[in-house]
C-alpha cells in the first residue's frame, strides 16, 4: 500500500468517524433526553429553563441548530407555543385569541409562524405585535387574535393548512423575571370556537 492511499484511507475514515458524530450529536439534540435537560414548560409555552446559559455547552449547540447570534438569557427570553392552552395543537386554519399581561421586559413581541418557522404572507402586512404596538382592552391586558379571517383589532394572521407556532420575545427582562413565569403570567391561548 503506498503511502498516498494510506493517507487517503485515513482521511476516509477521519471524515467518517466525524460525520457520524456530527449526526449522532445533531439526532441527540432532538431527543427527549436533551429537550427536557433544557426546557421548562409554562401553560402552552416552552422556553429555557434559568440554569441554560452561555457556560451550558447542550444550551449553545440547540440554540446553534435554530439559529445564529442568539441573545443570552439575561439580555432575551424566548417561549415557543405549538399548542393551546388545551392542549390541542395549533392550527392554520383555526382561530386563537392570545391574551394576558404584558411580562416584565423592556420590550416584547408575539409572531405567529408556520411550522417550518416562517412567517405568514398577508396583505396586512403584520407579522407581530408588540408592546409597542398592541392594542390593549384593558388597563394592562391585551388580546390579540391569530387566525385566517380579519379581526378589527390586534389581528395577527395565518393562512394555508397545516401547523402553527406562536413565539414570544421578551427583551431585557425584569432580572426576576423567573420567578413570576407561571402560567398565569404568561398569555394564554384559547381556540375561538365557530
Amino acid at each position: 500500500m503506498t503511502s498516498i492511499t494510506r493517507i487517503a484511507s485515513a482521511v476516509i475514515v477521519i471524515a467518517l468517524g466525524f460525520s457520524a458524530g456530527a449526526f449522532g450529536a445533531y439526532r441527540y439534540l432532538d431527543s427527549a433526553t436533551a429537550t427536557a435537560a433544557l426546557r421548562r414548560d409554562i401553560g402552552p409555552w416552552q422556553t429555557m429553563k434559568e440554569r441554560a446559559g452561555f457556560t451550558d455547552a447542550l444550551y449553545i449547540a440547540q440554540i446553534a441548530k435554530i439559529g445564529p447570534f442568539p441573545n443570552p438569557p439575561g439580555e432575551a427570553i424566548y417561549f415557543l407555543a405549538r399548542e393551546d392552552s388545551s392542549g390541542a395543537p395549533l392550527m392554520t386554519s383555526k382561530t386563537y385569541r392570545v391574551c394576558g399581561q404584558p411580562l416584565p421586559a423592556r420590550f416584547w413581541s408575539i409572531a405567529a409562524y408556520d411550522a417550518a418557522g416562517t412567517f405568514f404572507a398577508n396583505d396586512a402586512h403584520r407579522s407581530s405585535y408588540t408592546n409597542g404596538n398592541v392594542g390593549m382592552d384593558a388597563p394592562n391586558h391585551f388580546c390579540i387574535t391569530v387566525g385566517p379571517a380579519q379581526s378589527a383589532e390586534n389581528w395577527l394572521p395565518t393562512n394555508g393548512d397545516g401547523k402553527a407556532q406562536l413565539l414570544l420575545r421578551l427583551y431585557q427582562p425584569a432580572p426576576d423575571i423567573w420567578s413570576v413565569l407561571t402560567v398565569q403570567a404568561v398569555p394564554s391561548i384559547t381556540e375561538v370556537l365557530p
